[in-house]
């Protein structure tokens, strides 16, 4: 659920990603979903980042007990719009856009993106990645 809605569209999305991504010329590239609907909570979601990075199996993979370490290079943010006809993957992320409350009502903290980059773009075809999860959920 997300907010007042019964529904959370970024988790149909979820699920309409492949496993796997091939690139021409460069290695495939693996995604890992973490298994659980996560909600826009700014202090949980900051404690969570680094569990969501640090390699673990058993943070993607409940029960694991594989102690080889995943490697990460990348994450994909989901999140839910208002409107369940609309979703779209960003092509770039700003630092400073982040001016909406949380779920709680809480904005995130000016010092917790304080260091980051002003932006950062997508570095692979993310239009091939949308076009194939609207096949899987349409």
């Amino acid at each position: 659920p997300y907010r007042e809605y019964s529904y959370n569209n970024s988790s149909a999305v979820l699920a309409g990603l492949p496993d796997l991504i091939p690139q021409k010329d460069k290695p495939p590239i693996n995604i890992l979903k973490y298994p659980h609907d996560i909600n826009c909570i700014y202090t949980e979601l900051l404690s969570l980042a680094p569990k969501l990075w640090n390699g673990k199996r058993s943070v993607y993979e409940p029960g694991s007990t594989s102690t080889k370490p995943l490697e990460i290079d990348l994450m994909i943010h989901i999140g839910m719009h208002p409107d369940d006809d609309i979703w779209f993957f960003e092509k770039r992320a700003r630092r400073e856009k982040y001016t909406l409350a949380g779920d709680d009502g809480k904005l995130l903290p000016k010092e917790a993106l304080k260091g980051q980059p002003e932006s950062l773009y997508v570095d692979f075809d993310i239009e091939d990645v949308a076009t194939r999860v609207r096949r899987t959920i349409s």
